[in-house]
């Protein structure tokens, strides 16, 4: 971070950056946020707003650790971030959002009651949440508990209570563990262990050491496999629906990155969308490329939901959109023009990835194409010492890449490992063309196989 900012300077930073945000979203008629349980409108994503509004939340963040200061931010860091994840944790788990009325309130002994836990455990989480901005008191003091715009949200969009619980339960375990993880599978190496069933999500869930086959067992496979009876594979559907949010999250799914893709120049062509799931992706590409057709592709058990998600889409679409049942992890058995991979690499460790790339290379012919659409992790910053993302974005993606750590001893990757990573599999892939778009995480690389 250059320079040396006083509470002064960046108060009036944050107030030119708020105003900059703020009258753009008048000049388009866009409501403005608020705490309120009616301010969950979400920011345009045009730059004129996501530029200053990050600015505006880098300037915050540097504003807050200066009016903390060092020793207390290391202390109350240290004291209020795990139980911040904690009490969203129970938030969810005991479903506390619908025990309040989104239009209405309810007491603490109400919430009792639905929750299942005693009144004195209801408060005390509350009032901890309350400092987050989840739920709030109608007055202070009152017995009367409302939502606010963050804790109304998880009502009205229910999967992302999914998101929440794998993040505060199966990930937010493997957090703890990390530590152990390293020191039992890593230290003392060159390089991290590769293999899925010794990241720490796995050391906490289940015991990996147990039998030497469980070291190549990964998270996607212990979800699956969870449970007994009726509560086989409720893990795997909480998982997916934690995912459904996480697609439609604008964070991870930046409006407009499929749209840098020159489609067009591609001609007729088939696209197989490798790891498809439902085929959300391919849906939208073929909205804005008529010229292409999909096949996606993954496990047999997705084929339903798939063919589901096609209900009520038109069927000039719909028509060029197809299911084929399909492990990446086995020979590719579909020649085509493009294989898209979103969100698939970055799942597994080189050395895993490197299997899904070879299985699929053999059935290419030249001109033929890869188009990952992943994280891209930029530089810290440019030849000139200029930082490339803001804070917001930084700590965001910084997160993810742990998250891959965390879950899967997997990691998101630079444009020069990308790079690394298709030509250790086949000299004859090139990296063609990269598209980003300003300030977010996230990219389409364009391999090009040269035959």
């Amino acid at each position: 971070m250059a320079g040396n900012h006083s509470l002064v300077e960046l108060a009036s930073k944050v107030t030119e950056m708020a105003t900059a945000v703020t009258s753009h979203m008048n000049s388009v008629n866009a409501p403005l946020p608020s705490l309120d349980k009616d301010g969950l409108h979400p920011y345009p994503p045009s730059p004129e707003v996501q530029g200053p509004r990050m600015m505006l939340i880098e300037s915050l963040m540097d504003m807050l650790h200066v009016a903390i200061g060092p020793v207390e931010f290391q202390f109350w860091h240290s004291l209020t971030l795990k139980h911040d994840m904690m009490v969203i944790g129970v938030l969810s788990e005991f479903d506390f959002y619908s025990a309040v009325p989104v239009d209405g309130s309810a007491t603490y002994v109400q919430i009792s009651e639905a929750t299942g836990l005693p009144t004195d455990v209801v408060r005390r989480i509350l009032r901890h949440a309350f400092t987050m901005r989840l739920f709030a008191e109608s007055s202070p003091g009152s017995d009367d508990i409302i939502h606010t715009a963050s804790s109304a949200v998880v009502v009205k969009t229910p999967e992302l209570a999914s998101w929440i619980i794998h993040n505060t339960e199966e990930v937010g375990a493997g957090c703890v563990q990390l530590p152990e993880a390293l020191r039992r599978y890593t230290a003392g190496k060159d390089q991290m262990t590769d293999k899925p069933g010794q990241a720490a999500s796995s050391l906490a869930l289940y015991n990996p050491d147990s039998k030497p086959e469980l070291a190549e067992k990964s998270f996607f496979q212990f979800v699956a496999e969870d449970g007994e009876g009726e509560r086989k594979g409720w893990r795997e559907e909480r998982f997916g629906q934690a995912m459904q949010s996480a697609a439609v999250n604008t964070a991870i799914d930046p409006p407009g990155l499929l749209k840098l893709v020159d489609w067009a120049s591609f001609g007729n062509a088939t696209l197989v969308d490798v790891g498809g799931s439902t085929g959300h992706i391919s849906q939208a590409i073929a909205n804005i490329a008529p010229n292409v057709t999909c096949v996606v592709e993954d496990l047999p058990g997705l084929e339903a939901k798939f063919d589901a998600s096609l209900t009520n889409v038109d069927s000039s679409v719909s028509s060029r959109i197809s299911f084929r049942a399909h492990d990446f992890f086995t020979p590719q058995p579909v020649q085509a023009e493009i294989y898209f991979l979103k969100h698939i690499l970055h799942d597994w460790a080189d050395s895993y990835a490197r299997k899904i790339i070879g299985q699929i290379t053999p059935q290419m012919k030249p001109g033929s194409r890869f188009l990952i659409f992943d994280g891209v992790m930029p530089p810290m910053a440019d030849e000139k010492g200029n930082k490339l993302l803001p804070l917001p974005a930084e700590r965001f993606l910084s997160a993810l890449d742990l998250q891959m750590m965390v879950v899967l001893n997997a990691k998101e990757r630079t444009v020069e490992e990308w790079k690394e990573l298709f030509q250790s599999v086949d000299a004859k892939i090139h990296l063609d063309k990269v598209h980003l778009l300003p300030g977010t995480p996230f990219g389409i690389l364009e391999f090009v196989y040269t035959g």
